[in-house]
């Protein structure tokens, strides 16, 4: 009975000291230029707005444009065809799922990120 107390006990503090998976109003984006073939990323920004704005930075290109914004992860599933589309969710497999169910095709995840 003691030792499966401690357990619970040494459980319990894990718990309460583990972080957060996401912090309260961070936000990513992911964008993407066809003629560069360049991926723009960026993370933990204070609004959609400013990381949709770094990842059209970070892409560099006139003709980037943001496949994906995101609050958990994201992630952008491509194809030979040239085809892209962005997913999100919750952790870095569901967004990856969701991507690949976007490109509705065969494909790979190009690039994936998570705040």
């Amino acid at each position: 009975m003691v030792a499966l107390t401690n357990v619970a006990a040494v459980t319990a503090t894990l718990i309460a000291l583990a972080p957060a998976a996401q912090a309260d109003g961070q936000y990513g984006a992911i964008a993407y230029s066809p003629s560069g073939q360049l991926f723009g990323r960026t993370k933990d920004a204070p609004s959609r707005a400013a990381a949709e704005s770094g990842a059209m930075g970070a892409c560099g290109k006139s003709d980037c444009k943001v496949l994906v914004s995101f609050s958990e992860c994201g992630a952008v599933a491509e194809n030979n065809a040239g085809d892209h589309a962005g997913g999100y969710g919750s952790t870095l497999l569901t967004a990856e799922q969701d991507a690949m169910k976007r490109l509705g095709t065969a494909g790979w995840i190009g690039t994936w990120l998570c705040n």
